[in-house]
């Protein structure tokens, strides 16, 4: 009897690997003089646009260096379509093992609304105070949509490596803030006469 030429062994098939991206070393991608600068909240926007057509909230936190070259980007969280939740201890694993100056975040709002949360406020000042407790100081936290993007911090982040500390800037702005509305909750001052 002739031999047979096809094996035993049984074929499965073997998708591609897809794995989901959880991040990027970009060093490694791109060699750090390829890496691109990001000064500005409109620099993070166009880099992670494509987050605008997600339909769940999704948290990424991207490490520069001290010439604002981006270094790496993390995904920290995946949330539902109106909210995301990470704990701040966990962002500052990657940017501390990569060795980086600073950090930003960006998220988006499936919603399209670039209205900010109270919790995007609250998670902003809680990392700026976290940076800047350890040496990497948040640089902005930016939420883009499909109209566009709005910035937490409204500042450029160039000014931010020049020293300035982002944490006091968020006191400070917070303090106006409450300053500003204890002057409109304020009674009118009473005029005094004086009486012959």
């Amino acid at each position: 009897m002739p031999e047979s030429t096809h094996s035993s062994k049984p074929i499965y098939y073997q998708p591609p690997r897809m794995e989901p991206m959880l991040g990027e070393d970009l060093r490694q991608t791109l060699g750090l003089d390829h890496c691109p600068v990001v000064r500005s909240a409109s620099d993070v926007a166009d880099l992670f646009r494509g987050l605008a057509a997600l339909e769940r909230e999704v948290l990424i936190l991207g490490s520069v260096d001290c010439q604002l070259r981006l270094l790496r980007w993390d995904l920290l969280a995946v949330g539902a379509s109106d909210h995301v939740f990470c704990r701040v201890g966990e962002i500052f694993i990657p940017p501390l093992r990569a060795g980086a100056h600073g950090v930003f975040l960006v998220h988006n709002h499936p919603s399209g609304q670039l209205r900010l949360s109270r919790a995007d406020r609250d998670l902003t000042e809680l990392v700026a105070q976290a940076g800047s407790s350890l040496g990497c100081p948040l640089h902005d936290h930016v939420v883009v949509g499909p109209k566009g993007y709005r910035t937490l911090m409204t500042r450029d982040l160039v000014a931010l490596a020049r020293g300035q500390d982002p944490a006091k800037r968020v006191a400070e702005r917070n303090r106006h803030y409450r300053h500003a509305e204890r002057k409109q909750k304020a009674p009118p001052a009473r005029r005094r006469t004086v009486q012959d």
